[in-house]
């Protein structure tokens, strides 16, 4: 019998050798060009698919909502909330009692059969030369039970560990606020900056058709040698330093329409117009909080510290756990049981019981673990007061910069309003004048330069003023 075990090991296990090896040796498969393509094509789709098709031009609200919806950033955060809650959903199984079943089935080719002698001095007896033998189980077996039991210890640990995980799961919806704020805010100024941007590129056009022309005139001007070639030489470089202005200014335009095609999640090159906002008047946002109500909304409000806070109190309940684990775990067990054999009295029985365990060794580490929690406590705290400073002093640094902003927009205003009467003079006096091209458009530019100048201070102010809510973790209200 021995000989055909070993034979049967000698031609199997190389058999074994050679596939475990094998399935080990894992080459690298780089896709393929057709498979690249098909990816490609299907996340194509799939952001074809999400988003929403514009409808007439695009309001502030409208902005941001796209931007909530579909920023990746925030869905990523969303779906660590969800993770958070289907973790905290396991845990709180952890408190249950568990409830196990099982079943099987033996068989031997043979009866267990066995014989019995006496034990003398510490020996047994010799059999007989003829020896009575016994059996107690059958050649084949089935049984199967259902048994219950529930650790007390366990059942602590995991209610503490289910709270600590309720506190992550609130966590990961503060980020989801957090997230949703910056959104609003970098949507806000965005806004404004394009919204200003599609203004000015309708102005820019003009002046650079007028830029051409004049161009052109003075190149015809200076083939027939009707003036100095020194002057006209001039007069052209200055012209083409003005179409070299209008270009940069019409670059920067563009790009500001593209920055808010990104935050709302248009694919690049899709065309879009925006609402003019409240009739295209600039009107300054109303702001009437003094600092302490500032400071008491912040505090209550912030993301980040109503995060902290959770923390806190995580490190808190993991003071609890420390002293859960010193306690000795006591199992409460019950079950029932079946075995077909025809050699018991009783096929079925009941069975139930308690125990207790304590592992000793965790009173010596006790010292240990509870001054690193203690530690973990204190320095949630302490992490959780500079926090409090640092949103402090940002909501005072978000109040001087809307206030400085808010100056810089009333010079600008006032600037561009003396621009609009230099234009207009210089325009009339051009009407009765026409040899000196050049000042009228060099004072378009001015002008166009001065009206943009004002744009950007009111998109600005109105960065700063989302800025200066945004500090206090509350939201714009877009309707004021």
């Amino acid at each position: 019998m021995s000989k055909t075990i070993n034979k049967s090991l000698k031609i199997v296990l190389p058999i074994i050798s050679v596939l475990i090896l094998t399935g080990c040796n894992v080459e690298p498969q780089p896709f393929s060009k057709n498979e690249l393509k098909k990816h490609i094509n299907n996340e194509l789709l799939e952001i074809d698919k999400t988003l929403l098709p514009i409808k007439g031009k695009i309001s502030l609200e409208e902005a941001i909502e796209r931007g909530v919806t579909y920023n990746r950033q925030k869905k990523v955060a969303i779906m660590e909330a969800a993770l958070s809650q289907n973790q905290l959903d396991l845990i709180e199984y952890d408190m249950l009692a568990q409830l196990t079943t099982k079943a099987g089935y033996s068989k031997r080719d043979n009866y267990a059969a066995s014989a019995s002698t006496a034990f003398t001095n510490g020996t047994p007896d010799p059999l007989d030369s003829n020896p009575s033998y016994s059996v107690s189980q059958d050649k084949k077996s089935l049984t199967a039970d259902v048994s219950f039991s529930w650790n007390i210890l366990d059942f602590g640990l995991s209610y503490v560990r289910a709270q600590q995980s309720a506190d992550k799961y609130l966590i990961a919806k503060e980020k989801i606020r957090k997230v949703t704020q910056n959104i609003t805010q970098e949507i806000r100024r965005s806004y404004f900056q394009a919204l200003a941007a599609e203004n000015l590129l309708k102005n820019i056009t003009p002046i650079m058709k007028e830029v051409r022309l004049a161009l052109q005139d003075s190149q015809k001007i200076n083939k027939l040698k009707l003036e100095s070639p020194i002057n006209a030489l001039n007069y052209q470089s200055e012209l083409i330093n003005i179409l070299r202005s209008l270009y940069e200014v019409e670059r920067k335009l563009i790009r500001a329409k593209i920055d808010l095609a990104r935050l709302m999640g248009l694919k690049p090159g899709t065309k879009y117009w925006l609402a003019e906002y409240k009739d295209n008047k600039y009107d300054i946002p109303k702001f009437d909080l003094d600092f302490k109500e500032m400071e008491q909304i912040a505090l209550r409000n912030r993301a980040e510290l109503i995060q902290s806070r959770y923390e806190e109190r995580i490190s808190k309940k993991e003071i609890d756990t420390v002293m859960l684990k010193m306690l000795p775990g006591i199992s409460l067990n019950a079950g029932v049981d079946y075995n077909d054999s025809d050699y018991l009295l009783n096929n079925d029985w009941l069975s139930y019981g308690a125990t207790a365990s304590w592992n000793l060794l965790n009173v010596f580490k006790y010292s240990s673990l509870k001054d690193v929690a203690n530690s973990k406590h204190k320095l949630a705290k302490e992490k959780k007061l500079a926090l409090s400073m640092a949103v402090l002093s940002q909501v005072h640094l978000s109040y001087v910069s809307y206030m400085q902003s808010l100056r810089e927009y009333k010079i600008s205003k006032e600037y561009l309003e003396i621009k609009d009467e230099v234009l207009k003079e210089i325009e009339l006096s051009n009407r009765f004048d026409t040899s000196n091209k050049l000042i009228l458009i060099k004072e378009k530019l001015n002008h166009l330069l001065a009206t943009l100048r004002h744009s950007s201070a009111y998109a600005d102010l109105q960065n700063n003023y989302g800025r200066l809510f945004n500090s206090m973790g509350i939201e714009v209200n877009l309707k004021e």
